[in-house]
Formats: C-alpha cells, structure tokens, sequence
C-alpha cells in the first residue's frame, strides 16, 4: 500500500513553492469568542475556528455553532464550494428535482454536482437537508481532491469490508490521516456525521493535502472504452463497447457518457463494469420500446416477455453504476393481447446495480436466474424501479437496499398491480427481500399488492419467497398485500413475510404474515447474498456479539402418550433470539456435542417434544441464543418418560406423527379393503390436525378417535362451493365436503369433522362448505363433532327412489344457514345442535332444509337434544323446505317429489329460535309445502305463539315418530342407543 499522506504531502509543498501559495488559517485559535457552544475545552475547538476563519462555514444567527448537529447535504456543498474559494460557476439548468433554483445552496450544490462530487438519487433527487453519512464524506472529499488513484486492501477497518462501495475512499482517508476510525478499529460508515467531526476532517485534510485546486472531474478517467452518442468517445454504443471486450474474464470497464442510447444490450461477458459518466442516472439512458406482443421483424412471432428485454445480462460478477435502463414501451398506443415490457433482465449471479434506475410498466424488472434451482445474485442499492404489474419479478435472489420501488398507478380504482411476482425454487431459502428502502406510488389507497406467487407453466416446485422488511409502505398498498396469481396455488403456501414495516401502508392482520426475531435475523441483506462463497458487496458488516445470554431456569416436563411437554422460565435479554431444546436418551448427562437438537429458534417457552418412545426415558437440557448466535450455558436437566395410552381394538392405526401405520386417513382408506358385517375393518386414528380431503367408499368399517375424546382427533378441509377447479369453474356445494361417505354400515367415533373455508378471507359467490356428506346406509356417528357455517352436514342418499339411513348420537353439529340438509333419512338423538350467530339481527340462518322424497316419510328426526346458539333471540329458524331437484321425477313408473319431512321432539330449543314463525319458505316452495312438526319440546325458543305456524303431532303421531321407526327401514335396522 502506497504511502497517500507522505507523498501528497511532498507534492503539495513543492507546488506551494512553485506555485506561491502558503497553507492559511491552520495556527490554532479560540473558538470560544466565535460560538457561544464552543468552549475552548471542546476537542475541536482548534479545527472549529480554522473553519470559521477560512470563512468556510459562519455558524447561526443566534452565535452557535451546534457542533453535534448532523452535517446536511446542502451544508457539505456549501463548506466544499467555501473550501474552493467560491469558485465562479453559472448553473445551466436544475440538475435535482427537490433544490429549484430559489434553494438558499442551489449553486452551491449545482457546482457540486457539475464538479462530479455529488451524483445525488436515483430518483432524480439531492436530499438537501438529509444529513452526511461517514461513508459518503469519504467520497465527497476523495473526489475533492481530485480522485487519487488508491488500492485498497479491505482490512483497514472491521466494518468496511473489500466490496464496500467506498473502500476505496475510506481507506484512502485513512492513509491520508484524516480519519483514524474509532478505537474498537471500526470506521462505522453509515453513521452521520457531525459539524464539529467536519470540521476536524476538513482542517486535517487541507494540512496535510493542502487546499485543492479547481475540478476538471472526469468520472470516466479509469475506462477501458468509453461510449457517446455524440461521437466524443471511443464508439457510439454500448453494444460496440461490450464487442470490444478481450475474450477472456479480464475486469472491463465501460464508461458512457451523457445521452440516450436506443438499442438492445446484451451483456454475456462477466467481470464488466457499465458506469454512467453524468451527474445523476438520469444523464444516462438506455432505452428500447419492445413488449412481448411486438412482431419480429423476420416475422417469425413475437418477441415474448424474455425477448421484449431492454438489457439483458447472462455474465457473472457485473456492475452497473449511475445510469437508466428503460423500457419505453407505450401501452396506450399499442393493442397487443401480450403487453408485458421488461427494461431488465438478469440470469448471472453476484450483480450490483448501484444508483440505478429502472423504468417501465408491466414486468420492468426480470431477476431470473439459468434454470430452475441454480443460485443467481443481484444487489440494488441507492436505486429506483417503476412499474405496475409484477414489475419485479423471477426466480433470482435479488436484494433491493436503500431504494425507491415506484408502484405506478393503472387507473383503476380497486387493482393497480402488484410489486413482485416471485417464481422462487422451492430448493432456495431466499427470493426476494426489499431492506431498508421506500415503496412510493400514485395509485389510490389500498389498490397496491405486494406481491402474488409466479409458477411458471404451472411448475409445482415455484414456490415463491418474498420479505420485505424495514421499509416504508404507501397507503397504496392494500391492507390484504399478498393475492393469488392462479386458482391452483394459493398465496399463503408461498413464502412471504413482512418484519418492522413503517408507513400507512404497513398495517398488521391476519392477512400479512410477520417474521419473528429470530426468523429477522436470518432474512437479512447478508443471508439472502451470501451464498456459498460469502459474497458481501453491501460494504457493511453486522457489528460482532461475543456476549451469551442468560441461561435458562425452571425446564420442567410433562409426559403423556407419545409425547413429553417442555416448559421453562423466559430469558429477558434484549437480543435474545430464541432457545434451542437437547435430548438424549437415558438419565444424562446431555453432552450437547452429541444430544439431539429436538428443536431450534424456539420463541416460545414451551415444545411438546414427539420425537420419543413409550416407557423410554429420556433427559433434557435448553439454551438460551441472541441474534448473533451466541448460546447461553445449559439449563438444569430433567428427564421425563412418556407413557402410552391402551389404544381401542383396531385392524389399521393412523397417526400423523410417523407412530402408526400410516400418516393420512386416506391412505390408510386406500389400502384397505371392505370389511364384514360380522367381522368390519377398523381403522383407529391417534390424535392430530389432519388436513386432507377423505373418501369412505368401502362398506362395513369403522373410524374412531383413540382418546375418545373427539377434540382430540380433527379431519379439515377448506373447500367451498365457490372453489376454483384446476380445470375451471368451481367445486359446487356437494363436492366442497372434507369427507364423504358413500359406503353403508360405517361407523365413525369419537373424532371431529370440520370444513375450515374462512368466508371472511375470501369474496366467493358461492360460499357453502360441507364438512361431512353422506350417501350410504346405515350409517352410526357417535361423539362426533361437525363444525362448519353454511351447509355443514349433507344427509344425502345416491338417488331420489333410495333411502339412506344415518343415526347421530351424542353428536355436536354447528353452521348457520341450511347447516343440516338433504334427502337423507337421519336422526339426531341426544345431541347438540349450535346455530352460529351470523351478526344479524334479524335473520341469523335455519337448521334444516331437508329435501325429503314425498314418497319416503321419514326425513329428519331431532330428539332428545339441545338446540343452542349464540344469536340474537328470535332470528334462527327451525327450518325450510328445499326442493332438492325439480318436480315430476320419474324412476320405474313412480313420481318423486322433493318435500323436507322434519320433526323436533322432546328437545330443548334455545330464545335464538323464531317462536311466531320457526319454520321458512324456500323458493319455490312455502314452508307449508313440508312436512314439518314439533311435539314435547322445550325451552325459551318452543313458545307456541300461533299453533298454525308450529304444528304438533297428536300422542298418536308422536308414537310413531320414533328413532327406531325413522331408522327400521325393511330390514328392521335397529342402531338406536340411549
């Protein structure tokens, strides 16, 4: 490394002789007759002085100096223009769009950037009253002086690493003697800088490096081929420019010049640099107009998305600094059934893209990668990409730092787009992540996505993952931010999160899945680009924690039947991550080097740990970890053995742990065959969530919880009418069930069955959602819960001439509208039946709509059993007569007419029943038009108002209506218990 200081030191005082000019006001002075806030104890009492001698900075009106204060950016362009000796310099025009010529520094700043000290935003902005950062006066005062040439090592400092954008600068400061950094051997980059620091700064350099002389700043000096329009250059395009690369991996520089340069670029090579020679990225533009609809001119089709490209980068290890790529397509001018327009497109891996701007519409920016599961880096930073529709989109990793995303308004009052559309690998932890960064737009509020997840040609194994993290949300952005792209794959299996958003924008519900502390520290600018090779070209590095938490205490466990619960006291360290669970088999001890680690990044202070045998004891330890990765010593140990329940008689075990026969229900259906009826198949299922759609077809079998306890054991689904199909359209109401059952002599028990479609999360026409239907005889639920809303239990039977029986016993069923419904024949004895409040105040739903046959008397029987809920009193009905198909069905000579038949008796009826009139019409049929009675009933809701609107049965009809006769059917079947 060349000695910076001592050489330009020699330099400078040889030209001073040669020249005649002296160093001035570099004697110390007393700053404290200057400012009222510095005393001549102040550190830089000496430095503040100089400053205000050399007339470079005058304080405030008011006698301050405010010497800890951070330096703005409009105040540096007035101390560097001061510094200049004020220079003559006319601005030719506004260079930013936020300082107009009335700015009070509006020279000051325009000098800076015509003198290439300062290139400003992306964005086409200066910020002036946005304070310095450390890093970026490194490069103010390195281009100051005229850009010296200096290798960097990147070990100077602790935190400026050899890919940090300024190392250059800020090592060179430091050889120079202008900066020592802190003592903990740190430069701290993006830390502010202060009026007092500036001042020491300043001074420091003009003594050592002497004060500069005039600018004739060249941004391009160090290009190996140089690009203008105008013809001033080496070639006239950026194509030219690339063709002239040497043939192998050799760095190649590429400077251009301001101007707009209309072509297509393809850059294959890797190792190249494209720098932008003007003051901001907006000097230099690379534009072309095509979309995926535009004809090619061979006229062998279109262009398609890909070929639509502006630029397209396939080379490794490519920087792209302070220039604009643009895809001008004009939409409004153009009819094209595909209209998507990409300005960027990259497959290569370990890009940078620094003071970037990418404009466009629909798919501006394309970060793919060579195929499908292959790692392919990008890194944005300072940078500003426009669109509308998934204008950032692909299955590239890409992190966007310190950026502007523009989400550009479609006119539309409802949908404007969508940010991302990732197409992630499923074998890649990271897609996209948007850090520390503002999302703007001009749409209406609540219009923006945030993203939608991309499968190309329907590849099942895009599974997109998006963060985005740390970032200012517009109001734009819709309060439900992810959405679906296809009815085939829905947004909440993909991976999206969002972590310590800001704006009116970031709202937290149900809707935006957050990360937690621990998940945060491993979705980081640092994670998402390090790869396998550690690549960092952020500059920036975690500050090191070598400091461990607090150990745990009180770890107690709790065994039970194939499982044993840990619990144990919180640790209240402020970086605490999360803890990580040990377990070895036996009484310990638990040597962490060779114990199971049952599981980690735990946030809570409990885990049910499955992974363990019963009547085998086994011993745990948990440490506590901070986001560094620093882990605490061990807890105590305990040790627990879990003990197995006697499991009921069963031919087939299923259990979602791995423990029995098999893991789904389904399965284990499919690889049984029919039982008997002396001798019927039983499948036993332990306890567990068991999201799958089941089908019974086989006959003499039957299904039990083993707990007996049916809460313990839930088979869900969440289907509903208006569920899309893969093959279009949507399921209808009676394919939406979680299971069906269509085989006769079944018996279910002590389990639970549930339809889970969340109508609130969804805008669906048709929102019925059945949890069990039934078209088998003979059919025994008992201790059964079916849970749902609209439709929960279809009682069907296979055709209008058939009757299948179903017996419901010590059941729990609940919804709200038409909850239990069909042409089945099915009693409901001593059960539970809970009408859902819908939040009405009139009319909160009905718990029958029985379709009954007029040729079959018996429909629905409810007896000995409860009717209650949780609506208003006198808004649920009883029930209404559907006309399940149309009248004049005809099968071997007999007309069948659909007539709900239902009785209540002897049951307690809650106040939510409608007393004046409990029973409906359903078009086309009046509730007269059934066959509806009551008879024994009890309760708030069995008030008899009018006898005409509640009809009873006589003692004479009443004997007959009885479980056994509903259920007798002509083979005498007797089910009936109780």
């Amino acid at each position: 490394m060349i000695n910076v200081r001592a050489h330009l030191r020699a330099l400078i005082l040889t030209l001073s002789v040669a020249l005649g000019f002296t160093l001035v006001g570099v004697s110390p002075a007393s700053a404290a007759s200057r400012f009222a806030d510095v005393g001549d104890d102040n550190m830089y009492a000496t430095e503040i002085a100089w400053l205000a001698d050399s007339g470079i900075a005058t304080g405030w009106p008011d006698g301050t100096f405010r010497p800890y204060a951070p330096v703005a950016r409009d105040a540096m362009a007035a101390f560097l223009y001061r510094l200049f000796d004020e220079p003559e310099f006319t601005p030719t025009g506004q260079t930013f769009s936020d300082v107009a010529p009335d700015n009070q520094f509006y020279r000051e700043i325009e000098w800076l950037a015509a003198s290439g000290i300062a290139t400003g935003w992306p964005d086409g902005t200066f910020r002036p009253y946005e304070p310095v950062n450390r890093d970026a006066m490194a490069a103010f005062l390195h281009r100051a002086w005229g850009a010296p040439s200096y290798t960097a090592s990147g070990d100077v400092f602790t935190d400026v690493a050899s890919q940090n954008q300024y190392v250059t600068q800020i090592e060179w400061l430091a050889d120079a003697g202008i900066s020592t950094g802190w003592p903990d051997g740190t430069f701290r980059p993006v830390q502010p800088i202060a009026r007092d620091a500036i001042a020491a700064f300043l001074y420091r350099a003009v003594t050592t490096l002497g004060r500069p002389g005039p600018l004739v700043a060249d941004p391009l000096a160090d290009a190996d081929v140089v690009v203008a329009a105008d013809g001033s250059g080496d070639v006239t395009t950026v194509a030219e420019a690339i063709a002239q690369a040497p043939s192998d991996t050799s760095a190649w520089r590429i400077g251009i010049r301001p101007g707009t340069y209309r072509e297509v670029v393809q850059l294959r090579r890797s190792n190249v640099t494209l720098l932008g020679g003007g003051g901001s990225p907006a000097d230099v533009v690379i534009t072309y107009d095509n979309a995926a609809g535009t004809p090619k001119p061979d006229g062998s089709g279109t262009y398609g998305t890909t070929g639509s490209a502006t630029m397209l980068i396939t080379g490794n290890d490519v920087t792209v600094r302070n220039l604009t790529i643009e895809n001008a397509f004009d939409e409004a001018a153009h009819d094209y059934a595909s209209e998507q327009a990409v300005a960027l497109k990259t497959q290569g891996d370990r890009l940078v893209f620094d003071t970037v701007r990418l404009l466009g519409d629909q798919d501006t920016l394309y970060a793919d990668s060579p195929a499908a599961g292959r790692l392919a880096r990008s890194y944005y930073v300072n940078s500003f990409i426009e669109g509308d529709v998934d204008f950032i989109f692909g299955r590239g990793t890409a992190v966007f730092d310190r950026s502007t995303l523009h989400a550009s308004d479609r006119g539309s009052t409802s949908n404007n787009g969508y940010v991302t559309a990732a197409s992630t690998d499923v074998s890649l932890p990271y897609g996209f992540l948007i850090t520390d960064s503002t999302i703007t737009s001009d749409a209406p509020a609540g219009t923006f996505h945030l993203g939608r997840p991309w499968q190309p040609s329907g590849d099942a194994q895009a599974i997109a993952q998006v963060v985005v993290r740390n970032t200012v949300l517009p109001d734009a952005i819709a309060p439900a931010p992810w959405t679906d792209m296809t009815s085939t794959f829905s947004w909440r299996n993909a991976r999206f999160a969002e972590y310590g958003n800001t704006g009116p924008g970031a709202v937290v519900n149900a809707d935006r899945p957050q990360l937690t502390t621990v998940e945060a520290a491993d979705h980081t600018k640092f994670t998402y680009l390090a790869g396998p090779d550690g690549w960092n070209p952020t500059g920036e590095q975690p500050p090191a924690d070598v400091t461990a938490p607090a150990t745990p205490t009180g770890l107690a466990a709790e065994a039970s039947d194939g499982s044993v619960v840990l619990t144990w006291q919180p640790v209240t360290d402020a970086d605490l991550a999360g803890y990580t669970l040990y377990r070895v088999e036996g009484a310990g001890p638990v040597d962490l080097a060779s114990a199971t680690a049952v599981a980690t990044d735990l946030t809570d202070t409990s885990f049910r740990d499955r992974g363990v045998v019963n009547q085998t004891s086994y011993t745990w330890v948990v440490t506590a970890v901070d986001a560094a990765g620093n882990a605490s010593a061990p807890s105590a140990a305990v040790t627990a053995t879990p003990v197995g329940a006697v499991l009921p008689a069963h031919d087939v075990l299923v259990a979602a742990d791995g423990s029995g026969d098999y893991t789904t229900v389904q399965d284990a259906l499919d690889a049984t065959a029919p039982g008997t009826a002396s001798d019927p198949v039983v499948i036993a299922i332990k306890p567990g969530v068991y999201h799958e759609l089941v089908t019974v077809a086989q006959s003499h079998l039957t299904l039990l919880g083993t707990t007996g306890k049916a809460a313990d054991v839930v088979l869900t689904y969440d289907n509903a009418s208006g569920t899309p199909t893969a093959g279009g359209g949507t399921l209808g109401t009676s394919k939406s069930q979680s299971v069906k059952i269509t085989g006769s002599d079944v018996t279910v028990r002590d389990l639970t069955i549930e339809n889970a479609f969340d109508e609130a999360a969804h805008d669906y026409q048709a929102e019925q959602a059945v949890a069990l239907h039934t078209t088998g005889d003979r059919l025994v639920f008992t201790d059964v819960r079916l849970l749902g809303n609209q439709d929960t239990l279809l009682a069907n039977s296979p055709d209008a001439d058939v009757v299948s029986r179903v017996y419901f016993y010590d059941s729990y069923i609940e919804g709200d509208v038409d909850f239990i419904f069909g042409r089945a024949t099915a009693v409901f004895d001593a059960s539970t039946i809970h009408a859902l409040s819908r939040g009405s105040n009139s009319n909160n739903g009905y718990l029958t709509a029985a379709s009954t046959s007029d040729q079959n008397p018996f429909g629905f029987l409810v007896v000995n059993s409860r009717v209650t809920s949780d609506a208003p009193a006198g808004t649920v009905s009883l029930g209404r007569p559907w006309r399940g198909w149309g009248d004049g069905y005809t099968k071997g000579g007999v007309v069948y007419n659909s007539r709900g038949q239902v009785t209540f008796r002897n049951t307690e009826l809650s106040v939510a029943i409608r007393t004046a009139q409990p029973w409906a019409d359903m078009t086309p049929l009046a509730w007269t038009d059934g066959r509806f009675a009551e008879f024994g009933n009890t309760g708030a809701g069995a008030a008899i108002v009018d006898p005409a609107t509640r009809p009873q049965l006589t003692d004479a009809e009443a004997s007959d209506a009885t479980p056994r006769a509903y259920l007798a059917g002509s083979d005498g079947w007797d089910p009936v218990l109780g």
